[in-house]
């Protein structure tokens, strides 16, 4: 669990974040969102003590970050940040063996974890393992990054808008794959972005900050449903709020069981967004649903997106 506890930072006198209180509760994943220049990055840091507050304090599972001496505290939590940081003179084993050496870990037990996390990823471990940054794409270098962060397996992740610089493509697929690594972990994540649609698709609990201050924190729905105030509906999207809204359920959700459709189907774990796009694109009003084994489950019907 994280958490800030009156938490303020300024620099030569000029606040960043202010009495930030917030938790982020053991297993999830949080996200801190706002505009440039919000605060969300300074919070991040706080918690590694890369930021030390000005005022209050942050928490870590009950104690105070300001208990641990700041290179032991960093060695327990892995960090990501946007451009990826590895040491380009490093192979990809040598870049995610680094904390696991520093931590005095035997040779074995540094390639067994190597080899464990490369299959996590899914990043070819025969083919990658011998390969320096310049020699990988942007995607496998922020694989790479991410597998170097959970090398000496930390209970906490710290990732500052790993997949900012990434074209859309590259960076939808690493958001499924680090929803894919969240439920194979049961790490706590801690993601900072500007993205409304990221930290929606992402987050389970999104902490909204504007000009150093929390305006509005909750699960995505929450936000998306009841803004606090005028800048959060703007910021959330808006007229658009709905659309994200459908983003946040699937296909379980609306589901006719037992209704038969013909046509390709769709998974039951599809966002409800994209099954109405889906609708548009197709011309029709309803579509068949299955399992995650391919058996038919029944049908989602256009009438049933429009209410709550």
């Amino acid at each position: 669990m994280i958490e800030f506890r009156n938490a303020s930072k300024s620099f030569d006198g000029r606040p960043v974040v202010e009495d930030l209180s917030l938790t982020i509760a053991a297993g999830t994943v949080g996200v801190l969102i706002g505009t440039s220049g919000a605060g969300k990055s300074t919070a991040l840091r706080m918690v590694n003590r890369l930021v030390e507050p000005s005022a209050g304090e942050v928490r870590i599972g009950g104690v105070p970050v300001r208990a641990f001496r700041p290179e032991e505290l960093r060695r327990r939590i892995g960090y990501v940040i946007q451009s990826v940081g590895l040491f380009p003179h490093w192979t990809v084993e040598r870049n995610m063996a680094t904390v696991p050496r520093l931590l005095g870990w035997p040779r074995r037990r540094i390639e067994a974890r190597i080899d464990e996390l490369l299959h996590l990823l899914r990043l070819d471990s025969g083919e990658l393992r011998g390969r320096y940054p310049h020699q990988l794409s942007g995607g496998q270098q922020q694989r790479v990054g991410v597998a170097r962060a959970l090398a000496a397996d930390p209970d906490l992740l710290l990732m500052d808008e790993p997949f900012g610089a990434l074209d859309p493509i590259t960076r939808a697929a690493l958001q499924d794959e680090l929803l894919r690594v969240h439920r194979a972990t049961g790490k706590t994540i801690l993601f900072v972005t500007h993205d409304i649609d990221e930290a929606i698709k992402l987050g389970q609990f999104v902490a909204l900050l504007d000009r150093g201050r929390l305006v509005q924190a909750g699960p995505p729905r929450e936000l998306l449903a009841a803004p606090a105030n005028d800048f959060v509906r703007d910021f959330v999207g808006g007229e658009e709020r709905g659309l994200k809204l459908l983003g946040t359920e699937t296909a379980a959700s609306r589901l006719r069981r037992g209704e038969r459709v013909e046509g390709e189907p769709v998974p039951v774990s599809l966002s409800l967004n994209r099954a109405l796009a889906l609708m548009v694109v197709r011309g029709v009003d309803r579509l068949g649903v299955v399992g995650e084994e391919g058996a038919p489950l029944g049908a989602l019907h256009l009438a049933d997106l429009a209410h709550p």
